[in-house]
C-alpha cells in the first residue's frame, strides 16, 4: 500500500489477517486505522511514516504485543494512546517530524525493550520521568525540539545511552545534565546549544568519539579559547555556525580523525593542525573571514575547503604525501595551490 496517495481507508477487517506480520502504509491519504488493527498480535513492523491525515491511534493500539518497530515520521500523529506503553516488545520507534506531538506516553518506562527512540521536529514541552527506566536505550533523537524545556534527571540510569541529539531550549538546565550524564557513555552527542554555556556538559562526556556541535550563542563574544583537548577518544568533530566565539578556534584532541568546520562566519585563520598525527579528513565551507590556512596533519587524505571567499594563502601541499582528494572551489580570487598532481584526485575552482 506505500505511497498509495489516494488511500483514505484500511478495511475494518484488517484485524482478520491474524499472521500478518508487516504493514506498510506509508505516505497514503488514511485518516485513522481501523480498530480491528489492535487484534494484530504478530505485526512486527509497522510504517505510516507521511501519513499526515492520521491525526491519531486506536485506543486499543498497545495491544498488538508483537510489535517491534513503528516509523510514523512525519505523520500526522498528535497524541498517543495510554495503551500505547503496553507495547512491551517494541524496539523501535519513530515519531521524528511529528510537529503536533506535545507529549510522549508517561508510563515510557514500561517499554524495557526499547533501544531508538527518534523524536526530533516534534512539539514535546517535556520528558516522563519513566524514560530512567529504559534499561537498554541506546539512542534518543530530540534535536530541533524547540519547545522542550526539561530533561529528567533519571537519564542518568540510561548505562546503555551511546547516542544523544539534543537542542538546547533557553530553560534547559546544562548542570543538570552534567550531573545526569557523568555516569553514561555517550559515544555519540549531536548538539545545538550556545557553546561557551554548554561547554562544561560537552566536556564531561569523556567517552564521546563522535561531536557534532551546531552554535546557537549569537552574535561574537569575546572569550578565551575553549578546548576540546580532554576529550581523549574524540574521533569526529563537526563545528558549525560557531560564530560566538568571535575569531578564537579551539585546540582539538591529538586522537581526531576527521574535521568538518561549516559557517563559521568570524574565523579568520586556521591554526597549525601538524600535531594531529591521527586526523585524515578536513572540510571547511562557508568560512567566509578566513584569509589563511597554516600547516596541515603530515598524512591527510582528504582536504575540502569551499565558499571561503576571503582565502588568499593556502599550504604548500607537496609534502603531504599521503593526500588523495583535494577539493577547493569557490574561494578567494587570488588564491594560489601548490600541489604536486600525480599523487592524488583534484577539483580547483576560484570562481
Amino acid at each position: 500500500m506505500r505511497k498509495c496517495s489516494n488511500l483514505k481507508l484500511l478495511p475494518e477487517q484488517l484485524g482478520e489477517l491474524k499472521g500478518l506480520q508487516r504493514l506498510d502504509a506509508s505516505e497514503t491519504a488514511i485518516e485513522q486505522l481501523p480498530d480491528s488493527i489492535a487484534q494484530l498480535k504478530k505485526l512486527v513492523d509497522l510504517n505510516l511514516s507521511y501519513c499526515e491525515k492520521l491525526r491519531k491511534l486506536p485506543e486499543q493500539f498497545g495491544n498488538m504485543e508483537g510489535l517491534e518497530e513503528l516509523q510514523a515520521y512525519g505523520s500526522g500523529i498528535e497524541q498517543l494512546p495510554d495503551s500505547f506503553s503496553n507495547l512491551l516488545k517494541l524496539r523501535s520507534l519513530n515519531l521524528s517530524y511529528c510537529s503536533e506531538l506535545k507529549r510522549l506516553p508517561e508510563q515510557l518506562g514500561k517499554m524495557q525493550c526499547l533501544e531508538f527512540l527518534y523524536a526530533s521536529d516534534t512539539a514535546i514541552e517535556e520528558l516522563p520521568d519513566s524514560i530512567g527506566s529504559l534499561p537498554g536505550i541506546r539512542m534518543l533523537d530530540f534535536n530541533e525540539c524547540n519547545k522542550l524545556t526539561c530533561i529528567p534527571t533519571g537519564i542518568r540510569n540510561l548505562k546503555s545511552l551511546e547516542y544523544l541529539w539534543l537542542t538546547s531550549g533557553e530553560d534547559i538546565k546544562e548542570m543538570e545534565l552534567i550531573e545526569a550524564v557523568n555516569d553514561m557513555k555517550l559515544e555519540y552527542l549531536s548538539l545545538s546549544c550556545n557553546i561557551r554555556v554548554w561547554l562544561p556538559f560537552i566536556l564531561s562526556c569523556s567517552s564521546l568519539t563522535y561531536l557534532i556541535l551546531h552554535d546557537e550563542g549569537g552574535r561574537p563574544f569575546p572569550t578565551k579559547p575553549f578546548s576540546f583537548f580532554q576529550l581523549f577518544n574524540l574521533e569526529s568533530l563537526d563545528l558549525i555556525n560557531c560564530t560566538s566565539h568571535g575569531s578564537s578556534f579551539p585546540e582539538l584532541p591529538l586522537n581526531l580523525r576527521t574535521l568538518k568546520v561549516e559557517s563559521h562566519a568570524s574565523l579568520e585563520q586556521l591554526p597549525d593542525l601538524s600535531y594531529l598525527k591521527h586526523l585524515k579528513k578536513i572540510s571547511i565551507r562557508r568560512c567566509c573571514s578566513l584569509q589563511s590556512l597554516h600547516k596541515l596533519p603530515p598524512h591527510l587524505n582528504f582536504l575540502t575547503v569551499a565558499d571561503c571567499t576571503s582565502l588568499q594563502e593556502f599550504p604548500d601541499l607537496s609534502e603531504l604525501r599521503d593526500l588523495m582528494y583535494l577539493t577547493v572551489l569557490r574561494n578567494g580570487s587570488n588564491l594560489k595551490v601548490s600541489l604536486e598532481e600525480n599523487h592524488l584526485q583534484f577539483e580547483l575552482s576560484s570562481s
